[in-house]
Order: structure tokens, then sequence, then C-alpha cells
């Protein structure tokens, strides 16, 4: 699978717009079945803080190892019964997998094949499933929702209660060790939940899961993965994960950036007197933009000084040039640049 995602930024305005632009929605956000994602892995590190317009910095991430996520057809697992509800499934290969559906809330977990604490498989449809990820969602949005199912763990019946609960807590650019990502939105989920059986003793077992995952739009899979992972019982048998997750430069296209180094949108466009460029910076590199006319020729030229690593605005005033159309260049010092095509209309 390839992914430019140049074309995919949408035409943005003041950085007050920006987040709206970056809203998740079905089917764009949603997987489907023959999708695979090849992802690289580290170890935990704490996200940065919420909030809008946010510079995402993972650039110094060092992989320890690879996973690849293969969405299929609940009918290739070996029990498909027991996941009545389910329209596709997620596996790594290993022992577990995770069977969900569409909804018109969102992607919605039906079950799950795991085997916890080292020991117990677990093969436990929900009868209420546990929607972790709403969609339409736009930042600011929050949900919660029931966690519920019945089912055996070895044999032993087990019950399961709980809830899900998510909020989309920032926007902004993500930098990754292949190139930089622009217009995410980050949603934070935390499930909090709790199986009982009895195994010939009562055992109780608690699972919380916290996760950022930073989406962008009409990807079917998170661009980072942040994620803790506790399983605690009463018979003192425990389990933690943590790390991070980042997609394969091959599906993000972060290897072209060269062609558009700064994710430079433009609004409004068509232009009147102004228009506000807003872009991301990788450095503190001079930055320079330029305007040429239809023949090539620079009827604008304004230097923008260094800027460090962040999203930036800059306003050029386009009163003086006559209607038609432009292309708006922006560069730094080293080459790197992004090119977009201005109207003046009056």
């Amino acid at each position: 699978m390839t992914w430019n995602r140049y074309a995919l930024l949408p035409a943005l305005g003041t950085l007050a717009s920006l987040a709206g632009a970056q809203s998740l929605s079905s089917p764009g956000n949603v997987p489907v079945v023959g999708s695979s994602f090849l992802v690289h892995t580290a170890a935990y590190a704490a996200p940065p803080a919420a909030g809008p317009d946010q510079l995402f910095d993972y650039q110094s991430l060092v992989g320890t190892g690879t996973a690849t996520y293969s969405w299929i057809s609940p009918s290739a697992y070996s029990n498909p019964a027991a996941f009545p509800t389910a329209q596709m499934a997620v596996t790594t290969g290993g022992p577990d997998t995770l069977f969900y559906r569409n909804t018109a809330t969102g992607l919605e977990k039906v079950g799950e094949r795991r085997v916890y604490l080292g020991t117990y498989t677990v093969e436990a449809a929900f009868s209420d499933g546990a929607l972790e990820l709403k969609l339409p969602l736009a930042y600011a949005d929050t949900w919660t929702d029931a966690i519920a199912g019945t089912f055996n763990i070895d044999g032993n019946p087990a019950v399961r209660s709980g809830s899900v609960t998510g909020v989309a807590d920032a926007t902004g650019h993500v930098h990754l060790p292949g190139g930089s990502i622009t217009h995410v939105l980050r949603v934070r989920t935390r499930v909090s939940e709790t199986t009982t059986f009895n195994p010939g003793l009562p055992i109780t077992v608690t699972h919380k899961r916290t996760e950022y995952a930073y989406y962008t739009p009409f990807l079917k899979a998170p661009v980072v993965r942040v994620y803790g992972d506790t399983l605690t019982s009463s018979i003192n048998v425990n389990q933690t994960t943590s790390g991070i997750e980042w997609l394969d430069d091959a599906a993000l296209g972060t290897s072209d950036r060269t062609a558009d180094a700064f994710g430079l949108s433009l609004f409004p466009n068509p232009a009147n007197t102004a228009v506000d460029l807003t872009y991301l910076t990788l450095g503190t590199a001079r930055m320079m933009v330029e305007v040429t006319d239809v023949r090539g020729a620079v009827v604008l030229r304004k230097d923008l000084g260094s800027r460090s690593a962040s999203m930036q605005r800059e306003r050029l005033d386009v009163g003086a040039l006559r209607p038609g159309l432009y292309q708006v260049t922006l560069t730094d010092a080293q080459g790197a640049h992004s090119m977009q095509r201005l109207s003046i209309a009056r």
C-alpha cells in the first residue's frame, strides 16, 4: 500500500481552522479486509501535551523491531462462529486476534482471542462491544461506551464488565525518523474492564489500557500509536506491556517530503488583498517566500528569517497583484521547498 500525504492536505486557512480540517470519518478511517500495515516498534515514551496545533516530535525514535497488522475476513479465523457480528479481524500473526465491525457510531470491537497472563486463553465475544474509535470525530469530541460479555476461559464461565472513554485531545504535526506528517488528529482512549472467573478458586483480572493514536484523514491506520497496557489479578500474576508503533515510510510517503517539505497551505484561495500561509518548519534554516506569475517572473518576495521547528503562519499582502493565477514557493537555505497555486480574484 502506498499513500501520498501531500495529495490529501486539505485547503486550510487560519490556525483556528486547522482542528476542524483534521476530522476523521467513515469509511475513510475504517480498515478494510485485505489491508496490511507494517509498523516499526520502539520503547515507550510519554506522549506530548494535549491541545491544538502541537508539534509531536518522534524523529529520534530508534526502532526495536517491526510488526505487520493484517486485516482479514472473520471467516479466515479458526472458529468464526464465535464472533457472529464481526465484519473484519486484525492479527499480527501471533496468538491474539481482535474482531471488529463498522457501525453508525464508529469502529467497534466485538470480540477477541487473547492469551492472558501467559496462561489463560480467552475467546470472548462481547454482548456490548467496545467503541474504540467514534466516527465522525473532530478535535475536542469525546465519547464513553460500556463493555460487557459472558464467555468461557479455558472451560470456566467468566463475566466481563467495564467501559472505554475517548477524546480527540490534540491536533498538529508529527516528526518521524523518516520525515514529517502534517495535520494530524490525536485520539486518546482509556479502557478499564474487569473479568471474573472460577477455575477452582475465584479469580478477578483487571485490565487497563491507555492509548494515544495519531490519525490523518483518509488513512486507515494511525500514523503513530503510543500505548500502556496492564493486567492485574487477584492471584498476583500480573502483566504489563507498553511501547510506540509508527507506520513504515512506504505507507506514509515521507520519503517524498523534499518535494513538499513544509506542507504549505494557503487561505483564502482565491485571495483578495491578503493570504495566510500555514506551514511546518523542520529546523532553524532561513526561509524565503516568492510569488511568481504565469510567465515565471517573480512579482513578490519576502524574507521570513530563521524559524524554529514548529507550525508557522505568515500573512502576505497581495493587494498590489493583478487578478489571475500565481505560484507561491516557500524555500529554506538548504533548498527544501513547498509550492502551491494561488488565485487572485476581485
